[in-house]
């Protein structure tokens, strides 16, 4: 999809385009409501203009702004430039971070809104994150974005349940084995017994690796929330 067939999908200019009748009142407001997907592609004032009034040329009737052109842009300018907000900049941001949080001064709600519209767009993704919450990752439409050089900070990446490099070996190690008992463990990787089942109870406790069955002797494996926190550790050793 082009970003000038993505910006004729977008419902305001489709109205443009169909409304039984529009006026200039209407105009105005149907750019406005356009404005912040022009603002989320990076396109100029002139740029995003040029689609609204090549969507009143493409009616049955082809309508002519005249006099009140300079009016209806100037509108426009303003209304991309309040787009590009910290809003904007903060969603990509915290996106690049693989963002669970919203740690900035803006409302959620406002950063919520500005997320939904750049996935809408293609320049984020959202994903399934720990425990059920859904996290967001840019695209690499989003690292391209005119914006997010702009951030005038980066977020933070929320903090895993589990840090260390000997529990992302031990969790690697599990992964790899799919199943297995702590005295295979403390052979592989030459961790004193003793210390090794106190770090096995403490996985246990955080709910990242469970007996295969109620034995003493029984392997274990990785829960799901376990695979998940291995995983975010992995990517984030990788960045």
């Amino acid at each position: 999809m082009t970003i000038q067939t993505a910006f004729n999908a977008i419902p305001a200019i489709k109205e443009i385009r169909t409304a039984p009748t529009i006026n200039f009142s209407l105009f105005k407001r149907l750019t406005r409501e356009a404005a912040p997907y022009f603002a989320e592609a990076g396109c100029s004032p002139e740029d995003g203009f040029f689609v609204p009034e090549q969507a009143l040329q493409e009616r049955n009737q082809p309508i002519q702004i005249g006099k009140r052109r300079d009016e209806a842009f100037a509108f426009l300018c303003d209304a991309i430039k309040e787009e590009q907000s910290p809003n904007l900049q903060r969603a990509l941001a915290i996106a690049e971070a693989g963002m669970d949080v919203f740690p900035c001064r803006e409302p959620e709600r406002s950063v919520n809104e500005a997320l939904r519209r750049l996935t809408a767009s293609g320049f984020v993704e959202a994903l399934d994150g720990l425990k059920g919450q859904q996290v967001f990752r840019i695209t690499a439409a989003g690292l391209s974005h005119p914006q997010l050089g702009e951030a005038t900070h980066n977020a933070v990446a929320p903090r895993l349940p589990v840090e260390s490099d000997r529990v992302r070996e031990v969790l690697c190690c599990i992964a790899d084995a799919g199943a297995i008992r702590i005295r295979d463990l403390t052979e592989k990787l030459g961790i004193e017994q003793r210390s090794m089942n106190a770090l096995m109870q403490y996985l246990k406790r955080k709910q990242l690796v469970k007996k295969a069955v109620m034995n003493l002797l029984a392997p274990y494996s990785l829960t799901a929330e376990g695979h998940a926190v291995l995983a975010e550790m992995l990517r984030r050793k990788a960045a």
